[in-house]
């Protein structure tokens, strides 16, 4: 995904910035869970470290600084949709995965929501020999 981030944004003259979404945990949850185990808030911490720290290790792999990533929080198209507002990104590069039907019905379609919630254009890359599950 992100060589295709990185080949679009070359041929417009763009710049490039990765963003990797932490899905958020409600407050309210770890105040109570924390209470109950101390070192639960402390833990969440070191989790969010740890993301942290693996995307900007990735992101230096891949020929990228510290000002070109960004690690948000909170549900990922929420997230997404107003990080590209924020920060006038014109068009937002995301991937998918090929999920079955039960997996779609429960879980939703990031992608489809980022769609929905991006005011930006939304370029989704499907995986390597992608198979429609409605196409034969």
């Amino acid at each position: 995904m992100l060589s295709h981030a990185r080949t679009l944004t070359q041929s417009l003259n763009g710049k490039l910035q990765a963003c990797h979404v932490m899905d958020g945990v409600d407050d309210s949850l770890v105040m109570l869970v924390a209470e109950g185990v101390p070192d639960y808030a402390a833990t969440l911490e070191s989790l969010k470290a740890h993301h942290k720290q693996q995307f900007l290790e990735y992101a230096r792999s891949q020929g990228l600084d510290s000002e070109s990533v960004d690690l948000l929080e909170g549900p990922v198209a929420d997230a997404l949709a107003r990080h590209c507002e924020e920060n006038q990104i014109d068009v937002l590069v995301v991937g998918t995965v090929r999920r079955n039907l039960a997996e779609r019905m429960l879980l939703g379609s990031t992608a489809e929501t980022v769609i929905t919630r991006a005011r930006s254009d939304v370029l989704v890359i499907k995986p390597d020999r992608f198979e429609s599950p409605w196409v034969e």
